[in-house]
Order: C-alpha cells, then structure tokens, then sequence
C-alpha cells in the first residue's frame, strides 16, 4: 500500500506546525474574568489519565494542553463542556470516545497518537482546524461526516499516516481532481 499524506489548506504547512505547542509552564492554570476564557497546560508530566487534572480545572475551561503525556482515554473530558481547544498531541490515544459530546470544540490537536480510525468526530460541528498527523490511519472514515453544507473545517493536517489515498476528503476540498 502506498503511503499518502497532505496537509490542507494547499500552501505547505510552516515549521510552527511541527513545533511543540508554546504554552504556559506546566501545572499553569489561568482564569479571566466572567467574560474571559480560560486555559490551562500540563505540558510532560506524565499523566496518564485526563481525570488527573479535572479537580483543578474550572468547568468553563476553553482551551486544554495536555502535550507530551501518557494520556491513553479520553474518559472525564466530557466534564469540560465549554471546551473549545483541547491539545492532546504526542500522547498514547488510541479512541476518540468521548468528544462528540464537547459541541463547542473549535480546534482539535491529537497529532502523534495511536489513533487508527476517526470515529467520534461525528457530533463536532463547530470544528475548523484538525490535526491528526503521525498517527495509524488508515481511513478517514468519521471525518466524512463533518463534510457537507454546514462543514466548517477550514485546516487539516493528515501528513504521516497510512493512507492509501486522499480521495475520501474531496467533500472537503469542494472539488476534487483525480
């Protein structure tokens, strides 16, 4: 099988893409007032569970990093409702079980995982930006549900995977040349 890879929108992808995530240090929590949102980081620390860091997390929480971890499930994320960006990159997923339920997710970064398929991001409806990047896959099956008229996926990086073609995503690029 032949590997394939891309990454769109079409203008090749800058070395930031690769880089790790900037963020706080670690164990940061930072809360704005009411109107503010909210994040927090716990870059390499060696969670494993994503239920770890909920007691310290407020539930309006809008932008998790949770980078360089041992993080395989994704159980508990559904207590952070308000979640809009949520890093999980370079970690041990191997589902994503559990996100169709964050309907406000905006931007979505699980690259280098242990992720075979996409099913889960189906009830994502507010997704713009995705990376999936360096991990199993072999089908985008789960993305193809996202495509349509009410579609608002804008960035997606797929680079590094197993794929045998990118045809499946032509619904996503509104037209497609094979």
């Amino acid at each position: 099988m032949e590997r394939a890879s891309g990454s769109f929108p079409a203008g090749g992808s800058s070395a930031q893409d690769h880089a790790p995530p900037m963020a706080s240090p670690p164990r940061a929590v930072h809360a704005g007032g009411a109107a503010a949102s909210s994040s927090a980081s716990r870059i390499g620390e060696g969670l494993t569970s994503i239920s770890e860091v909920l007691p310290e997390l407020p539930l309006t929480l809008t932008s998790l990093c949770l980078h360089g971890n041992d993080i395989s499930r994704l159980e508990g994320i559904v207590s952070l409702p308000c979640l809009t960006d949520l890093n999980l990159s370079s970690n041990c997923v191997t589902s994503l079980s559990g996100l169709p339920r964050l309907t406000a997710l905006v931007s979505l970064n699980v690259a280098s995982n242990r992720l075979a398929d996409l099913a889960g991001l189906e009830a994502l409806p507010q997704l713009t930006a995705l990376n999936v990047s360096y991990n199993a896959l072999v089908s985008m099956e789960g993305l193809t549900a996202l495509t349509g008229p009410g579609c608002r996926l804008t960035r997606l990086d797929v680079r590094s995977n197993a794929l045998a073609a990118l045809t499946t995503l032509a619904p996503l690029a509104g037209t497609w040349s094979a």
